[in-house]
């Protein structure tokens, strides 16, 4: 744990770069570049991806910070928390959701195809919650419930393990925190695994069209399987690593709100799937009926 990356001196004033904020905008930036690389590389005109990317990223940057207002309650006195300055107090979900939505609505009026675009975000993105959970990591925020197993870590006095523990079972003012779960580094792990297997899975599918079609010639294939792959696995992740997050601070939503959330998400996500690997045999199978007549 180093909250403190490092402090740079200009004068007699001294500015402290702190972890979770490096590695926070670290992630943005990796999310947003690469997103603008890969749909430029894909033939979308570099103006409209540079449009669709910064007004998703910005659009998604407060969703995070609605979405953690809305969890906390901190949303009755108006929408003061949610443009406070600083970088703190954001929800993934509220940027991944409230970002995506904004990006398919802008490719739509821009004349780009929604689902390759969101098809090349999902590089960007899975790296980018790596990097903010490394972050996350430093600075001793989101983390495990206690645990004997191999994976525990242990976190210094006065970190927030350590304070969560003195409120709950009172350890040893001398000593670290017990040992609990790294979800911040499960995290990590579960959003370059659900990037992996979703790549895996489009390159597979697309391979298997390609070699029961009788031509590959003038047969489409199906966009947005590596983004709805991805969407459901980590999802499901969430959800599963929601069993072992330590329950720090109280909400004003009730405990089922997040494993519905990731629930409806990988349903939606896996109908989509669904539905449109349907659409695209039923096509397929036209267009090897219509050369069949020829």
């Amino acid at each position: 744990m180093n909250p403190i990356l490092f402090a740079i001196r200009l004068g007699d004033h001294a500015f402290t770069v702190k972890a979770y904020g490096f590695f926070l905008v670290l992630g943005i930036l990796a999310t947003l570049v690469s997103g603008f690389v890969f749909a430029a590389r894909t033939g979308v005109p570099k103006w409209r991806a540079g449009v669709i990317i910064l007004a998703s990223g910005l659009v998604g940057l407060f969703g995070a910070r609605l979405l953690n207002a809305a969890v906390n309650g901190q949303l009755g006195g108006g929408l003061g928390p949610v443009f406070a300055p600083g970088l703190h107090s954001f929800s993934l979900y509220g940027a991944l959701v409230l970002g995506c939505a904004v990006a398919v609505a802008l490719s739509q009026a821009l004349r780009v195809p929604s689902w390759r675009f969101l098809d090349v975000l999902v590089p960007g993105v899975a790296a980018g919650i790596a990097l903010a959970r490394v972050g996350c990591f430093l600075n001793g925020c989101c983390f495990g419930t206690r645990t004997a197993g191999p994976t525990g870590v242990t976190f210094p006095p006065g970190s927030l393990p350590w304070l969560y523990d003195l409120a709950h079972a009172g350890p040893s003012l001398l000593g670290g925190s017990a040992k609990v779960h790294p979800t911040q580094l499960y995290e990590i792990g579960g959003a370059l695994g659900a990037m992996a297997l979703a790549l895996w899975a489009e390159r597979s599918y697309h391979r298997r069209t390609r070699s029961r079609t009788q031509t590959a010639q003038g047969v489409e294939l199906i966009p947005g399987i590596r983004f709805l792959v991805f969407a459901a696995l980590f999802s499901a992740f969430r959800l599963f690593n929601l069993c072992f997050r330590a329950p720090v601070f109280a909400t004003d939503v009730p405990e089922w709100f997040y494993p519905v959330l990731y629930g409806v998400l990988i349903a939606g996500c896996g109908a989509v799937l669904w539905i449109r690997i349907r659409r695209g045999r039923s096509t397929r199978l036209h267009a090897n009926s219509g050369q069949t007549n020829l």
